[in-house]
């Protein structure tokens, strides 16, 4: 579950939400451009720091203004997909996943924050990847400093290969794991976005209007493969969208964004 409450002052709009996400289900963010819809997607991702407020997520604080907490994207266990993907054009569709895969084990946000001092306790040799293998955690931080105490797992590039090949069978697209993404179609190069938001196992997935840039038919077939993945993962999930149409297909629930505002039951 996602809990929200928060404000933040920009030069043009004053953002101020105030809302839950329920486990396993989809908050459609809907509202006209400009309305502060991605502004408020990326303060719960970490890209942005809130003014005021509070945001957790599975139980965890992730950021308190109160506390002084504010944990690193990485940390809060998120998977975004962009707009425009967001892809590194220098790597090839298989390595854009990779990448992703060799960053802090994605797992240990799913935990629950009373864990972190008998993790801490522990040690590193006691805790395993999710694929089994024992030991090799780096840790950073003591017990009870949020989930970036959390004990910290590397794979190697040709591990992180070989779990990254799964997810572009998974999307549709691995046969294009050699391809770059300037060789790849819109529809492509988002589900190769998606391929690597999920890779991670994130513990909520931000959509920041990931198909508005494409034509009707590859959006209305996307829609379908979003939904067919949906039914898999329990994962709290926030699209932004300013179609309607959209949001009532995708959302299990859909609030209003206007002039900076996204408070439950206003």
């Amino acid at each position: 579950m996602i809990r929200a409450r928060f404000g933040k002052r920009l030069p043009a709009l004053a953002i101020e939400a105030d809302f839950r996400v329920p486990e396993s289900s989809t908050t459609v963010l809907w509202g006209e451009s400009g309305a502060g819809k991605t502004t408020i997607l990326n303060c719960i991702a970490g890209l942005l720091e809130p003014d005021s407020g509070e945001i957790s997520i599975g139980g965890c604080e992730v950021y308190s203004s109160e506390r002084g907490v504010n944990e690193t994207p990485q940390a809060r266990g998120v998977g975004y997909v962009f707009q425009q993907g967001a892809l590194f054009p220098h790597l090839t569709a298989l390595d854009n996943v990779a990448l992703a895969l060799r960053g802090p084990s994605p797992r240990w946000p799913a935990l629950a924050c009373g864990a972190l001092p008998a993790l801490a306790a522990m040690g590193s040799g006691a805790v395993g990847n999710g694929a089994g293998r024992a030991g090799g955690a780096d840790r950073e931080g003591g017990a009870g400093r949020g989930l970036a105490a959390l004990p910290r797992l590397r794979l190697s590039a040709r591990e992180a290969r070989e779990l990254a090949l799964p997810w572009l069978e998974r999307l549709g697209i691995a046969h294009l794991a050699r391809r770059r993404p300037a060789a790849l179609s819109g529809g492509e190069r988002q589900r190769l976005a998606f391929a690597r938001a999920l890779a991670v196992e994130p513990r909520i997935l931000l959509l920041d209007e990931p198909w508005s840039a494409l034509d009707r038919r590859t959006r209305s077939a996307m829609h379908g493969e979003f939904l067919a993945l949906r039914e898999e993962f329990t994962m709290s999930v926030i699209l932004v969208s300013h179609d309607r149409s959209e949001a009532e297909l995708l959302g299990d629930r859909i609030l209003e964004v206007a002039e900076g505002r996204a408070v439950e039951g206003a």
